[in-house]
């Protein structure tokens, strides 16, 4: 990045990531890129209970809620869960819908040292198979027609070490398709719930 990055930034993580797209755009990023795709193994929505490598900056801050454990695709492939990064919400104070499975953008305060990961959401999947109650990350690749170059990548990854446990109480159900009009602003949970902000 052309700016430095100070610890400090971490409390404002919508403020690095907009410096992060403005240098790649004004062409200064001095780095391959700053998203990587990432598959969900470890939720915590009390906060407090997730320890890895990358664990945020200073070490002695316990995560935030919805704080997350991802296996980055392409890199942690032979990890153990105990390995595997922390990842802080972008937006805290949102809590959007999330199971272990699922596959989210990642990003890191410092990309060399890989500390302070953030996680930004979970990543859009083909409408053909995406769904708000909960997609399996791998699914698109198993059509040969929705192939991006990634795919056996991905596959890959399901020689892991660690299985993906997805908690008992999450029920995976369908969910009918919500048309919304141009202009709504729509919210939507992942058992059929939903709320929309639309014309009177």
């Amino acid at each position: 990045m052309k700016k430095s990055v100070k610890s400090r930034d971490l409390m404002y993580p919508d403020r690095l990531v907009s410096n992060m797209i403005t240098d790649y755009i004004e062409g200064s990023f001095n780095g391959p890129g700053f998203l990587s795709r990432a598959i969900v193994v470890e939720i915590d929505m009390e906060g407090g209970r997730l320890s890895g490598p990358n664990t945020n900056v200073p070490s002695n801050f316990p995560n935030p809620r919805n704080s997350i454990k991802a296996r980055i695709i392409g890199k942690d492939r032979y990890k153990s869960t105990d390995n595997l990064g922390v990842f802080w919400p972008m937006f805290p104070h949102d809590v959007m819908p999330l199971i272990e499975g699922e596959h989210v953008y990642v990003l890191f305060e410092n990309p060399e040292e890989e500390t302070s990961g953030i996680w930004i959401c979970r990543i859009p999947e083909p409408q053909d198979v995406d769904t708000a109650n909960f997609v399996d990350g791998n699914e698109k690749y198993k059509d040969s027609n929705n192939a991006v170059g990634i795919d056996q990548t991905v596959a890959d990854m399901d020689t892991a070490p660690d299985p993906i446990n997805r908690p008992p109480e999450f029920v995976v159900e369908k969910v009918p398709d919500f048309k919304p009009r141009k202009g709504d602003r729509v919210i939507k949970g992942s058992n059929n719930t939903i709320i929309i902000l639309g014309r009177d």
